[in-house]
C-alpha cells in the first residue's frame, strides 16, 4: 500500500478475505510503512495469520521480484497514478485491486473491529477532535471547531484533541519506495484562548495504537475525513464527521 493511513485501513477488509478464504498453509505477507507495523499487526490479529513486514524493504519493481521466492504480489494502487477511489467505494476498490474480486456482502466491506482496546487513560466522559489535515478541503476550520467544542464542554464532555504535524504518507514514487514527509496543517492556533483552555491536546503524544485505544473510549469522535477517522472506524466508538469537496 502507498501508505496513507485511510486507504491503509480501507484495505484490511480485503486482506482478512483473503485470509479467510484461503488455507493456513498459504503465507500472506501484509506490506506497510514501519510506523503503521505495530497497529496493522494488531488490527489483524483477531482474524488470522499474517506477516507483518517493513514495506521499504519489499522490492516494487517487477524486476527486482524475479526469483525472489515472495510468491505472487497485489499491490493496492492503481498504476500511472490513475485512482479511481473517487467513483468507487474505497473497499470496494480495494477488492479489486488487491483480490481482483467483490465483497459478497456488507459485512465483508466493514472495518475489522475484533481488536481489543488498551486501559481507559481519561477517566472522564470525553470527545475527541483530529485536527490535522494534508490538503485543505480536510482541513476542520477553527470558526468551526471553536462552538463545537463549547458545546461539548458544556454537555459535561472533556474536549481533547489529536493529530500530528507530519505524516510519511507518500511512500511510493514512480517505482521506487521513499519516506519522504507530508506537512499536515491544522487551525488549532487560531481557536480563542478559552476555546483551547477547554481542552486536552495530546497532538503529537500518542503512537498510532495508542491513538486508537483513545479514540475506541471516547464518547465520540467529531471531526472532518481523514485518516484518524479511519482509525476510529476500526473501534465501536460513536463518529460524526463531514466529508469535503476537492477543487
Amino acid at each position: 500500500n502507498h501508505g496513507a493511513l485511510g486507504d491503509v485501513i480501507c484495505s484490511l477488509p480485503a486482506v482478512i478475505k483473503a485470509r479467510q478464504s484461503r488455507s493456513n498453509a498459504l503465507r500472506i505477507r501484509v506490506w506497510v510503512p514501519p510506523w503503521q507495523m505495530e497497529l496493522i499487526d494488531h488490527l489483524l490479529k483477531p482474524y488470522g495469520e499474517f506477516e507483518i513486514k517493513d514495506l521499504r524493504d519489499f522490492p516494487m519493481r517487477l524486476a527486482q521480484r524475479k526469483g525472489w521466492g515472495g510468491g505472487p504480489v497485489a499491490i493496492n494502487q492503481i498504476p500511472f497514478n490513475t485512482h479511481t477511489r473517487n467513483r468507487v467505494h474505497m473497499v470496494d476498490y480495494t477488492f479489486g485491486c488487491v483480490l481482483d474480486a467483490r465483497p459478497e456482502s456488507m459485512a465483508e466491506r466493514n472495518y475489522p473491529t475484533a481488536a481489543p482496546l488498551a486501559k481507559r487513560t481519561i477517566p472522564e466522559p470525553y470527545v475527541v477532535f483530529p485536527t490535522g489535515a494534508t490538503s485543505g478541503n480536510k482541513l476542520f476550520k477553527a470558526h468551526v471547531m471553536a462552538p463545537i467544542i463549547e458545546w461539548v464542554d458544556a454537555q459535561g464532555y472533556v474536549p481533547v484533541l489529536v493529530g500530528t504535524k507530519t505524516s510519511h504518507t507518500h511512500t511510493q514514487v514512480g517505482n521506487e519506495v521513499s519516506l519522504k514527509p507530508l506537512d499536515i496543517i491544522d487551525e488549532v492556533d487560531k481557536l480563542p484562548l478559552a476555546v483551547r483552555e477547554k481542552c486536552v491536546d495530546l497532538r503529537e503524544k500518542t503512537t498510532l495504537l495508542e491513538l486508537r485505544d483513545l479514540l475506541g473510549h471516547a464518547e465520540a469522535v467529531v471531526g472532518v475525513d481523514g485518516g484518524t477517522l479511519h482509525l476510529a472506524g476500526t473501534t465501536d466508538t460513536n463518529i460524526i464527521y463531514a466529508m469535503g469537496t476537492t477543487h
